[in-house]
């Protein structure tokens, strides 16, 4: 991006004690405890990140830099969790100035309503089967406007957050699982596709996530409206689960598009050190 430059953070895990506390049923104070010591340690590597990307970006001069987040901002979706990052990310900016921040949703950032479970299981065991009904059930959902509208509502703080977040308005209208942001870098247009790869996601199989072909689709559609031939695009792919975790009835099909349309792809969901 020219003289410009991407921070690229994920799972940063932000955690409302108190809903900790609701959700887990610990079965000693000694395992309650060493939960609070994780959470505690979290906090402390958070810090040592705003002190890191500060000296690394003190080192190394740009003229704009940007801030990206694949998923699992949160811990478990909650509004106070999002308030949590909005502070950190105040931090970071005063300490290096960024110009705009994008985001993804993670499989941590959703937050089902019970009543619900059952149903996200029995498309997600299907997919996972690689059941045409299923697969088929969940194309036509994310085709539809109300059902996209209904899926979204598990993630309504995730987005209410990160629509108002970011500064740069979306191409496309807020009721899609995708957003897509232009970047104008000299004569470059930088795409910056966010998808949501975090909406069928369930417990029982905690690694995968899944991706739509009409999602896809429907993002690289608004990425190349009035796109001429000699114009010189960029494509930025944010997505939380890399291809790998992808569940495979659609993964082929995904990979092919992203081949033929991305230049980059940023992802999160393994937690390596």
């Amino acid at each position: 991006m020219y003289n410009s430059r991407i921070i690229h953070l994920s799972d940063l895990h932000f955690e409302d004690i108190n809903e900790d506390k609701r959700v887990h049923v610990f079965e000693s104070d000694a395992e309650e405890a060493k939960r609070n010591v994780q959470i505690e340690q979290h906090k402390k590597i958070r810090d040592l990140l705003v002190e890191s990307v500060k000296k690394l970006t003190d080192e190394l001069k740009f003229h704009k830099t940007y801030v990206v987040l694949t998923g699992d901002l949160a811990y478990h979706g909650t509004r106070k969790e999002y308030a949590m990052v909005k502070k950190f990310l105040t931090d970071l900016k005063r300490q290096i100035h960024y110009k705009d921040a994008f985001f993804c949703p993670g499989n941590h950032d959703l937050r089902r309503p019970t009543y619900l479970r059952d149903f996200f299981e029995l498309q997600y065991i299907g997919i996972r089967t690689e059941d045409s009904a299923a697969v088929e059930t969940v194309e036509n959902m994310v085709r539809n406007e109300h059902e996209r509208r209904f899926l979204m509502k598990s993630m309504q703080e995730y987005y209410k957050f990160a629509d108002k977040e970011t500064k740069k308005a979306p191409r496309n209208r807020k009721t899609e699982l995708y957003r897509v942001y232009r970047i104008l870098e000299g004569n470059l247009k930088v795409n910056v596709i966010s998808l949501n790869s975090s909406f069928l996601y369930h417990k029982q199989l905690p690694y995968y996530g899944y991706l739509t072909e009409d999602q896809v689709h429907r993002a690289f559609g608004t990425v190349h409206e009035g796109k001429t031939g000699d114009s010189k695009e960029f494509n930025i792919i944010l997505l939380h689960h890399p291809l790998e975790a992808q569940l495979s009835a659609k993964r082929a099909e995904i990979t092919e598009c992203f081949n033929e349309n991305a230049h980059l792809i940023l992802a999160g969901h393994d937690h390596f050190f």
